[in-house]
């Protein structure tokens, strides 16, 4: 019977080392100002803002990391300089913001919503003010 007890819990063991959970690592939440060339990011408890020099976006909500990576869905919505007074706006585009905190260095990856066409991405720096310059 012994020998029955010590097979399982070695099973068990075994398992739960090989088994991959979705939290493994930290769990923690984006916060803060981060910024880069061209990127200016605003992290809040309620939602995620981007400025970017052409564009600007939005994720609707606080976004929580696993092992200091995300995957959001959220809005971007390319700017230009030019808009005739009578024109219809445009409505902005869902897409996918993927970001990898390393050091105090976030990558950000901004893909179709699809994910299979990547828009553009920024290294940013945590707690730095963007170098934006928006479109004229």
């Amino acid at each position: 019977m012994k020998k029955i007890h010590l097979i399982i819990s070695a099973i068990l063991v075994f398992l739960c080392a090989c088994s991959k959970g979705e939290n493994i690592g930290p769990i923690t939440t984006l916060s803060g100002q981060w910024g880069g060339q061209g990127v200016e990011v605003l992290a809040t408890e309620t939602q995620v803002t981007f400025n970017f020099n052409c564009a600007s976006g939005i994720i609707n909500k606080k976004v929580t990391m696993s092992n200091y990576q995300f995957l959001e869905k959220g809005t971007y919505m390319p700017v230009t300089g030019n808009i005739p007074v009578n024109a219809e706006p445009k409505p902005p585009q869902n897409v996918q913001y993927e970001g990898k905190i390393v050091n105090d260095m976030l990558t950000l990856t901004i893909k179709s919503d699809d994910g299979k066409t990547i828009i553009a991405t920024y290294t940013i720096a945590k707690g730095v003010v963007g170098d934006v310059v928006k479109c004229m």
